[in-house]
């Protein structure tokens, strides 16, 4: 795929070794609700993007599926405004 080129529509990828994510793409950005997955299956992080950018509630688990509590937060604009 080109570098200009702009992507649209659902995408499920591996992202590393240990991850996998799907979402939407909207011209090139991620758009709505994405999800990422450990390898074994657990959920990793849930939220939304906007514009490519975090907007809204975010939370992320470790791979036993228990929530990180550091890493929970509301987002706007791509930047934590709130736990």
């Amino acid at each position: 795929m080109m570098e200009t080129e702009k992507v649209s529509g659902f995408r499920m990828t591996a992202m590393e070794a240990h991850s996998s994510a799907k979402g939407i793409y909207k011209n090139g950005k991620e758009e709505g609700e994405w999800v990422e997955y450990w390898s074994n299956g657990q959920l990793r992080d849930k939220g939304s993007f906007k514009y490519g950018k975090k907007h809204g509630e975010w939370v992320s688990y470790h791979r036993d599926g228990k929530p990180v509590k550091e890493w929970k937060g509301t987002f706007k604009n791509g930047k934590k405004i709130g736990d």
